[in-house]
């Protein structure tokens, strides 16, 4: 029996090294008024919104250590399965203005779409 409980991380560390990971850098998002102008929100006003969005409302506890990360400003790396709830929650449950959600949807919609044309369109 201890032999089995030994050998689960190993499993569970091997499956998560063959995940590919999607890189958010949150501040690399750069929304612009209706005149093209960038819109100055502050440092980490992007992240430290998402963030407390993605705290509030997290399913999972590695969601809410993502929601820390992000919160502090760090670029956080995430599999497409975490990447789905992300997008839901900005999408469905964050309080944040329209313009701001709209701007992290459309950076973390892009990500997602990078991420499959590299990964899915290959296989075929």
């Amino acid at each position: 029996m201890e032999a089995q409980l030994e050998s689960i991380p190993l499993v569970n560390y091997i499956e998560v090294k063959k995940m590919k990971m999607i890189k958010l850098e949150l501040n690399t998002i750069v929304l612009n008024d209706l005149d093209g102008q960038p819109v100055n929100y502050g440092e980490n006003v992007i992240n430290k919104a998402f963030g407390n969005a993605i705290f509030t409302n997290n399913p999972t506890i590695e969601i809410e250590e993502l929601s820390r990360r992000m919160h502090r400003g760090e670029d956080i790396d995430v599999t497409e399965d975490e990447l789905f709830i992300l997008i839901h929650i900005n999408f469905k449950l964050a309080g944040y203005s329209r313009f701001l959600k709209n701007g992290i949807n459309e950076y973390l919609l892009n990500k997602l779409e990078n991420y499959k044309s590299e990964n899915y369109d290959n296989k075929n």
